[in-house]
């Protein structure tokens, strides 16, 4: 489950841009961090749009750092960001700062690599064949990078407890070598030298869970070539039995996991980028899955979230479209049965799609990468029914040529608030916007 509240829905649209670039190699005159991870911030410009893709009208007010409750529309008391207070409803953020990470990173996950309660970053480097870790620090900073040497086109990264030691490992899927990479951890920001695995043909995305119920981690990977999820059981010994494909649609670009139906068991869900569906896999308990079952989605379905989006008790899906622009929302009954989906519209080609209470109102919020308008999308949960009646565009800027691809969210600073990094592949670097309540 997502370690943040999920809530109800009908949405409100924040989108903090970053920049724009391609899905390649950084390019050339992009403003990014040194070895240490500081750079310089710029200001802020607020716009506000009604019901659209916050282009258009500018808010003549850009003192503040972020949306509170006054200007998006809430009806409870107005919010004020920079008073370090947490006030249930404001959206506030401090400009993006910039963490030097290998070339073209794009994906990256917060997790607790050193065992010291703070949130450090991980990286999968698609240009530089690595993976980056920066070591958070209390003030939402990060320390100088490290990098470890992954395989060929390292597009995915996964952590968990691989083996019995009780340090953190890492699992990267590499889309160019056919094979996913395991890395051992030693608990103080160490791992061995990576241990290929096949995994299906292209592993593009890769997740831990354990899927059998025995107690122990096992992988789970989606292959965008040979249309497959391959699950890989594991031991608690840093072993695992070869993998056992599953058929899904085509081009799979992501996949999540989680107990869809209440029968306890996890389930899979992929993204299908080449024909515009998700996938369910039933799972059984022991390891195995059901064949799938198809659902159609918007154009271009490129990441995928599990999350209880209407407040009903019922795990629902949610999948970013990138060639249409909007996320598409399926609702869940619980019963293995979903609705036909709800497209919310976002950024131009949301690249990701990620889940929380970004505004500590108790209810669930929606977080997109935009890669062609070089923005991340805050949908912010509004009490009421679906389809998302009611829809208000925010707009925070930052002329950043970063071509996000990927976020993670976690409370760097913790300030009790979820921060946002964003993986700039154009910059080679990762932004992250700390809350600023």
């Amino acid at each position: 489950m997502n370690p943040w509240a999920w809530r109800h829905g009908a949405l409100l649209l924040l989108a903090t841009t970053l920049g724009c670039g391609d899905d390649a190699a950084p390019q050339a005159g992009t403003e990014a961090t040194g070895a240490e991870g500081s750079s310089t911030q710029g200001a802020l410009t607020t716009t506000t749009t009604a019901t659209g893709t916050a282009d258009d009208t500018v808010d003549d007010d850009t003192t503040d750092d972020g949306i509170d409750a006054s200007d998006s529309g809430s009806t409870g008391a107005p919010t004020q960001c920079g008073n370090g207070i947490v006030e249930p409803g404001e959206l506030c953020f401090l400009p993006p700062s910039y963490v030097q990470v290998g070339m073209a990173p794009a994906d990256v996950i917060a997790v607790d690599i050193h065992g010291d309660g703070l949130a450090d970053l991980v990286t999968a480097n698609v240009g530089g064949s690595s993976h980056t870790i920066a070591a958070g620090l209390a003030d939402g900073t990060f320390g100088r990078p490290t990098d470890i040497a992954a395989g060929s086109g390292t597009r995915g990264i996964a952590a968990g407890h691989l083996d019995d030691d009780g340090n953190l490992d890492l699992v990267g899927a590499n889309q160019g070598t056919n094979y996913i990479a395991l890395y051992f951890g030693d608990g103080r920001g160490g791992f061995t030298p990576q241990m290929p695995v096949a995994a299906g043909d292209s592993p593009r995305q890769v997740r831990i869970v354990d899927v059998d119920g025995d107690g122990d981690a096992d992988i789970v990977t989606a292959a965008e070539e040979s249309d497959d999820v391959n699950v890989l059981l594991g031991d608690n010994s840093g072993s695992f039995v070869p993998a056992v494909a599953y058929p899904v649609g085509p081009n799979p670009y992501d996949l999540a996991l989680d107990d869809l139906d209440g029968d306890g068991n996890p389930d899979i869900v992929t993204a299908n980028e080449g024909e515009n569906t998700v996938s369910v896999l039933w799972g059984q308990g022991d390891g195995t899955f059901e064949p799938e079952q198809r659902h159609t989605v918007d154009v271009g379905a490129r990441s995928v979230e599990i999350a209880d989006v209407d407040g009903d008790g019922s795990l629902d899906v949610v999948a970013a479209c990138f060639d249409s622009g909007v996320v598409a929302i399926l609702l869940g009954d619980g019963a293995r049965g979903f609705a036909d989906y709800v497209p919310l519209p976002v950024g131009k080609e949301p690249y990701a799609v990620e889940a929380a209470d970004m505004n500590g109102d108790d209810r669930l919020d929606l977080v997109t990468v935009n890669r062609a308008s070089a923005e991340v999308s805050v949908l912010l949960g509004m009490p009421g029914p679906m389809p998302f009646s009611d829809e208000f565009s925010f707009l925070l800027t930052r002329n950043v040529n970063s071509n996000p691809l990927a976020a993670a969210l976690g409370d760097f600073n913790e300030d009790g608030v979820p921060d946002i990094a964003v993986v700039a592949a154009g910059a080679s670097a990762v932004a992250v916007l700390l809350s600023d309540p």
